[in-house]
This record gives structure tokens, C-alpha cells and sequence, in this order.
């Protein structure tokens, strides 16, 4: 009976492990699913920050020359991008607006305007579900976080104190927090800063043709290290509200953490100084705002 009343705790551990998997399991599911049938508009939320409403468009102008070598006058409509030029030569009879009558061995040119392509290329025929289910998954398993991490700390509160748990829910919301802000800093400052910076070093290279399997994997690099960049911040004010660090330790290390700051700003992001500078500025800013938290609390 001893043994049974020891090893029964176990066996209700895992069957609490193993329903806490299934939940956290069916959330993330659900997430994929939801995301899956809205991943246009996800992946357009992506991709965005590459063609911003601000930014000039780029046109290549052709020279188009139509001659009519047959004997009989023949009718020509220009294309929707065609313009004419002006003034039309001896004998063309524009009837329309985009519609010209050509008589024998006659003939005009008109100007003929392209975009510039900037979509993102899809290098397979089963590359473009693969990239949905993936960023159904990513984005799904993101999204959803709040909801399976409840389930998570559900399962670990009982191993914790009672003073552990008041510091666990404030702690998680903050951390939230730090993670949106740093991930809509990514969206809004690095990445199309990023994004101009390699568009303009790669033309000097070659062919800016970048696929979107590889530009969705870049974007969420960068939303994600930033995310977890601005977080240190959230550590740094539980650390000093419950005075694991000093504000005097604080600015005996306010060197190093620039220092660190500016080595986060060149690894999070493309080798580019204005971006990487645009990243250091903030994070030592939140650095300066724990110091200015640890004064206040006077630790």
C-alpha cells in the first residue's frame, strides 16, 4: 500500500502533463487552421513593409514603331500602357482614343510604359503551399501563445509559491508587452529600412529577384529578434523590483551594456549602420529606464 500511495502522485503528474499537451496541442491546431484560411492577408501584412505607399514607382519606357506593309489601311490599338507621341505622322487617323488607322506603308511609334516588377517570385510548383502551411504554423503558434502559456503556467503554479505566482502574472503580461513593442518597432524601423539598404546593395550586384519563401523567413527573423531584444528590458525591471540588481550595478555596467547594445543592433540586423543604430538607440534607452526605475525604487 506504501508504494501504491507513492507512485499514484507520479502517474497523476503525467496524466496532468499529458492533458496539458493535448490542450496546448488542440490550441495550436486551432491557430494553424484559422491563420491557414486568412494567409493571403497575413502574407500580405509580410511583404508590406517592401513596397511602402511612399515609395516612387519605377517605369521603363520603350519605343514602340508599327508599319502597315500591306495595301489595304489596317487598324491598330495601342496597349493599355501605350501613349502615341505626338504629333501623329501624314495620313494616321487616330479614331479612338487607343485605336489608329495606318495606311499602306504607313506608320507611327508610341511610347510604351512597364513597372518595374517587384513581386516576389515563387521558385516551384508546391513552393507556394509550402509557404502558406508554414506561416499558418508560425504565425498560428504565435498568436496563440497567450493561450497555451496559460495552459503551461496552469500546470507548473502548483510546483510554485504563493509569492512566485503574484510575480509570475505581471511578469508574462510585461514581457507581452515588450515582445509586441519590439516586434512593431521590427515592422515599422528595421525591416523596411533593411529592406532599402540590401535592395540598393544588391543592384549594384545583379537582379533584385528575391523569393518570397526566403523574404517571409528574413521578416520573421527580424520581428522575432527584436521582439526578444526589447524583452531584456522586461527582465531588467523584475530584476530590480525584486532588488536581484542595484542601480549602483546598473551604472557600474551602463559601458558594457552600450557596448552590448550596439553588438545586438549588428547581429538583429543587416549590416547597415543607420539600422543598426536605430536598434542600439532604443534598448539603450529602455536600459536607461530600468536605471531610472532602480533610482526610484531606491535600490
Amino acid at each position: 500500500m506504501g508504494d501504491n500511495d507513492q507512485v499514484a502522485p507520479l502517474f497523476a503528474h503525467f496524466e496532468a502533463l499529458r492533458n496539458t499537451l493535448v490542450q496546448c496541442l488542440c490550441i495550436v491546431l486551432a491557430g494553424c487552421v484559422l491563420c491557414f484560411a486568412f494567409v493571403q492577408p497575413i502574407i500580405a501584412w509580410f511583404t508590406a513593409p517592401l513596397y511602402p505607399a511612399h515609395s516612387l514607382l519605377e517605369e521603363q519606357i520603350e519605343t514602340v514603331q508599327i508599319f502597315n506593309p500591306h495595301p489595304t489601311t489596317q487598324t491598330y490599338h495601342l496597349p493599355p500602357a501605350g501613349a502615341a507621341n505626338k504629333p501623329l505622322p501624314p495620313g494616321i487617323v487616330e479614331i479612338a482614343p487607343d485605336a489608329f488607322q495606318i495606311p499602306p506603308n504607313g506608320g507611327f511609334t508610341y511610347a510604351l510604359r512597364k513597372p518595374q516588377d517587384k513581386s516576389l517570385v515563387l521558385l516551384g510548383p508546391l513552393e507556394g503551399m509550402k509557404i502558406a502551411l508554414k506561416t499558418a504554423f508560425f504565425v498560428g503558434l504565435i498568436l496563440t501563445a497567450p493561450l497555451w502559456g496559460f495552459c503551461v503556467a496552469r500546470f507548473l503554479s502548483p510546483g510554485l509559491r504563493e509569492a512566485e505566482r503574484r510575480a509570475a502574472i505581471p511578469f508574462l503580461l510585461t514581457s507581452v508587452g515588450f515582445i509586441a513593442i519590439g516586434g512593431m518597432f521590427a515592422y515599422g524601423v528595421t525591416i523596411p529600412l533593411a529592406n532599402t539598404y540590401l535592395m540598393q546593395f544588391n543592384a549594384s550586384l545583379g537582379v533584385n529577384l528575391w523569393s518570397l519563401s526566403h523574404y517571409l523567413d528574413y521578416s520573421l527573423f527580424l520581428l522575432i529578434a527584436n521582439g526578444a531584444a526589447f524583452q531584456l528590458a522586461a527582465i531588467g525591471l523584475f530584476a530590480v523590483h525584486y532588488r536581484v540588481v542595484t542601480a549602483d550595478a546598473l551604472l557600474a555596467h551602463r559601458r558594457g551594456a552600450i557596448v552590448a547594445a550596439f553588438i545586438l543592433g549588428a547581429l538583429l540586423t543587416p549590416p547597415d549602420v543607420a539600422t543598426q543604430i536605430l536598434l542600439a538607440i532604443p534598448l539603450i534607452a529602455l536600459y536607461e529606464s530600468v536605471i531610472l526605475y532602480a533610482k526610484l525604487r531606491r535600490v
